[in-house]
């Protein structure tokens, strides 16, 4: 994980199960680069082989990409707004899902799922990055005042890319090169990304419920 926080997580009580606690342990980006390091050092005395396929199927490196646009957070809140617009309004949205800012910056931001016949009920998703934010959506549940169905929160400004936890990539021309390629490659890797992740929980867990 690229946040410290997530380990606090994993070690709170309400998420055990019959004193089994539903993560056993969390390392962040920053770590696991680490521990790779030490183990095999040097890298490049490292035999390459192909990646493994199980969950990315023909998507490669962009597997872990593909469920939305290319951000630091907010992936899965996009992702869940196109899950809820085709199943439940029965309609597919576009490529780019325009999310309304609210306030100056870009760390609080909402969008309103309409259903497709006039008079019909509504569906608000919202993302909340930053304490302040949070604070702000925390004092709304408390006060029974909260509108909206789903939320994303993130205690960092800017959701996880400013993560405690991520590696630290001092040579910037190698990041924007890669970020380059992603972006270009992304665009191609969207929706349809769903199936394969549908089939490979089928596959795992045999939930023949879902869809």
């Amino acid at each position: 994980m690229p946040c410290h926080d997530k380990k606090l997580e994993a070690a709170r009580p309400e998420l055990e199960y019959n004193e089994n606690p539903e993560v056993d342990s969390v390392i962040t980006s920053d770590e696991l680069d680490s521990i790779i390091i030490k183990s095999f050092s040097p890298l490049s005395t490292v035999r390459r082989t192909p990646l493994d396929e199980d969950f990315g199927d023909d998507h490669g490196p962009l597997g872990s990409v593909c469920l939305g646009e290319l951000v630091g957070s907010g992936g899965y809140l996009e992702f869940t707004v196109r899950a809820v617009a085709e199943k439940y309004f029965g309609y597919k949205l576009p490529e780019r899902v325009q999310f309304r800012t609210i306030g100056r910056g870009r760390d609080f931001k909402e969008y309103i799922l309409q259903g497709p016949g006039q008079g019909e009920k509504s569906m608000k998703f919202a993302a909340a990055y930053g304490f302040k934010n949070v604070q702000k959506i925390m004092r709304s549940i408390s006060a029974g005042r909260c509108q909206y169905q789903y939320i994303e929160m993130m205690s960092c400004p800017g959701g996880c890319n400013n993560g405690g936890g991520q590696v630290w990539i001092l040579i910037q021309h190698v990041c924007f090169r890669a970020w380059s390629w992603m972006w270009c490659r992304g665009s191609r890797q969207r929706w349809h990304c769903a199936q394969f992740i549908s089939r490979r929980v089928k596959l795992r867990f045999s939930l023949s419920s879902l869809n």
